[in-house]
């Protein structure tokens, strides 16, 4: 079976958040853009999502401070690291604001 066969049984995930998390997961290669370990897909049988090797989508300017949900504003981290970080500022946020062209 393949990612997209295999990601599309993911409960509750939408098709376009899906294709968002498959792309992310092979432009990354599995590795979380925080801390560069390697990331549990949420395919996998008996996923746990709040494993904290799982993959979730994260924007690096947070939804809660206008961050959009534009794929130049997503990252893959795993849910250590997304949940751990909650709204604190990330590195790249200036720049993604920039490129944006949003106030961060």
């Amino acid at each position: 079976m393949g990612w997209g066969q295999a990601a599309s049984m993911v409960p509750g995930m939408s098709e376009q958040r899906r294709r968002s998390a498959l792309k992310l997961w092979k432009r990354q290669k599995g590795i979380c853009a925080i801390c560069g370990l390697t990331m549990r897909p949420p395919w996998l049988p008996n996923a746990q999502p709040t494993h904290p090797r799982a993959a979730t989508l994260d924007h690096i300017i947070p939804a809660s401070r206008g961050g959009p949900t534009d794929r130049r504003n997503l990252r893959l981290t795993c849910y250590e690291c997304n949940y751990g970080r909650g709204t604190e500022p990330d590195e790249r946020e200036a720049g993604v604001a920039i490129v944006l062209g949003i106030e961060a």
